[in-house]
């Protein structure tokens, strides 16, 4: 396997290229500042420049140095993910980009199968959102299904929110699955709404 490291930014691929939102300048204003500025609500614009940040990041971990940060990383990478999967589920049930979203919907959904079930768990958003995307008359294609599935699990195997608590190293492989899994949810992630 080639390392992730020695290939660079050759290993995005064209698609994530060419979607990533625009960066806004805030170099002159502190980290706190910044986040005093931010919108009290998430939206699913803001949620996305969120997941892509987060993208880069993890990219940045794994590839920016001699020993790739495989666990950040990965851990971050996971995250992305999530998200996307909100977002997907927002899009859904019809709320446009720039409109308030509440997590509260997501909870509350028929398909929730335990109500204090973790929010973190990609597992349960993808039944979730495959589950009213059936329920509106907009089921998946079997196959589109089915490789978003393939995608989640290879995600459900190596990521947990809880990886942060954890002094556990990841290999560099377990994190090129988990990166070709949220790179082809990325590139595809338009499908989950449309």
């Amino acid at each position: 396997m080639t390392s992730l490291r020695q290939t660079g930014a050759g290993m995005i691929s064209a698609c994530v290229g060419r979607c990533h939102p625009e960066a806004i300048s805030y170099q002159s204003m502190s980290f706190q500042r910044r986040l005093a500025n931010l919108e009290p609500v998430e939206t699913c614009a803001t949620l996305e420049s969120a997941a892509w940040e987060r993208y880069w990041d993890g990219f940045d971990l794994a590839t920016s140095s001699a020993a790739g940060r495989y666990t950040g990383a990965l851990y971050l990478l996971g995250y992305v993910v999530e998200i996307i999967l909100k977002i997907g589920f927002f899009r859904t049930i019809g709320t446009p980009p720039s409109d308030c979203v509440q997590l509260r919907d997501i909870k509350d959904h028929p398909a929730w199968a335990r109500r204090n079930q973790n929010l973190h768990d990609i597992a349960a958003l993808a039944r979730v959102l495959i589950a009213e995307r059936a329920a509106r008359g907009k089921a998946y294609d079997p196959v589109f299904a089915g490789v978003l599935d393939q995608h989640v699990q290879t995600l459900v195997a190596h990521w947990r929110e809880v990886v942060r608590y954890r002094h556990t190293p990841a290999l560099e492989t377990e994190f090129a699955e988990v990166y070709q899994s949220t790179e082809w949810i990325l590139c595809n992630r338009e499908m989950l709404w449309r």
